[in-house]
């Protein structure tokens, strides 16, 4: 079952990507792709690691910068499997820029808080 039927909390399986590092700093000058840039560690990590495909999350609130990257085997299931999950992935990251960044949002919501941040 699941649990909007049986109201049965289950487990849930293992992750499907690695995260990898979370890089938060301060910048002179926006970041607009953390893999081009070397002081962030998720350059580093794409550079080394060509068998891996990284997934980077990048926050630009300047001066603020934070860019969270995950990474995943190649040749594992995301890339491998039918599963409905990984089929999306798949059709998600053969997007062009302008696609891509029409399918993905992320709104904020702060719940508490001074009302400026609210806002």
């Amino acid at each position: 079952g699941t649990y909007l039927v049986d109201r049965l909390k289950q487990p849930s399986e293992g992750a499907i990507m690695k995260l990898e590092s979370f890089d938060l700093f301060y910048t002179d000058s926006e970041v607009r792709c953390a893999v081009e840039e070397p002081h962030c560690v998720a350059h580093w990590l794409w550079k080394q690691n060509p068998e891996r495909f990284f997934f980077v999350i990048n926050w630009r609130m300047f001066p603020l910068q934070l860019a969270v990257t995950y990474s995943v085997d190649l040749n594992g299931a995301l890339f491998t499997s039918d599963e409905p999950y990984a089929v999306a992935f798949r059709r998600y990251i053969q997007l062009n820029d302008a696609d891509r960044n029409s399918k993905l949002k992320v709104i904020p919501r702060v719940v508490e808080g001074p009302w400026l941040v609210k806002k």
